[in-house]
């Protein structure tokens, strides 16, 4: 009978014992799936934005915690802070995702290829930053693809020869600077409808951003209109207005840069 008595209450126990098991592992179970969960669920939440930061003297900090940002940064703005500094590739976007601009970071200085996109996805500008300045070429585009102008750069200043096009791709100026001003040949071509012709328009020389030298003027078929000499930036001298067929229109005297006097020229005399 006692064996009996035992036996019934070793049974119940071990029945007890198999739901407490049962309720133990439902409840290690029950942790672990809400962990994977709550990971998830702060994956999602803590994406950072370009919004969540606070710049103070260029550099980045969480707007959150207040110490300076590692990490990425996702939406308009997309890129990589380190220490509180841009480092690598930053993307910007316009508002229906399309990019705008692809920049690249080193240390917080802009180091390597900036460009621009217009909305269509042509590129608007590409140029070339070293140390925070613009180095080496530069150029723009129009809307279309076509290539505006050309140009380039040394510590942020504009060094050697200058392109600028017509909207047919035509040649309209051809200029030269040195530290950042013009010095040299400029001159500018009219535009044709046909790009078969480069015919010049304007042709005059700079010196340290001054014009100095002759100053020269053509037509559509190349029959010089216009010619004088620049002095330190002024008309200095003889002035001349042709006609179509190259005859003497006017004569105009200037001095240090002022009209002195006017030869209106008829029948190839002087009036």
């Amino acid at each position: 009978m006692k064996i009996l008595i035992f036996l019934n209450k070793f049974v119940t126990y071990l029945m007890i014992e198999k739901k407490k098991l049962f309720l133990l592992i439902f409840f290690f179970l029950f942790l672990f799936l809400k962990t994977i969960h709550s990971n998830e669920f702060s994956s999602s939440k803590n994406i950072v934005s370009y919004n969540d930061l606070i710049k103070i003297k260029n550099i980045y900090y969480s707007k959150y915690t207040n110490k300076l940002y590692t990490g990425k940064i996702e939406g308009l703005i997309e890129g990589f802070f380190l220490d509180g500094k841009r480092h690598g590739e930053f993307f910007k976007y316009y508002n229906d995702g399309k990019i705008l601009s692809k920049i690249n970071y080193f240390d917080n200085k802009l180091n390597g290829t900036w460009i621009e996109f217009y909305r269509n996805g042509n590129i608007l500008v590409k140029k070339n930053y070293k140390n925070n300045k613009l180095d080496g070429e530069y150029t723009d585009y129009y809307s279309f693809g076509q290539k505006l102008s050309k140009r380039f750069y040394v510590q942020s200043k504009l060094e050697g020869m200058y392109l600028e096009f017509y909207k047919n791709g035509q040649l309209h100026i051809k200029a030269n600077f040195k530290n950042n001003i013009l010095d040299g040949e400029y001159i500018a071509y009219h535009e044709y409808e046909v790009n078969i012709v480069e015919q010049i328009k304007k042709k005059k020389y700079y010196k340290l951003g001054r014009l100095n030298g002759n100053y020269l003027e053509f037509d559509e078929r190349g029959i010089l209109r216009k010619e004088g000499i620049y002095v330190n930036g002024k008309l200095e001298g003889e002035f001349f207005n042709y006609d179509a067929d190259g005859n003497i229109l006017k004569k105009i005297i200037y001095k240090n840069g002022t009209l002195v006097k006017i030869f209106t020229m008829k029948n190839k005399n002087v009036r």
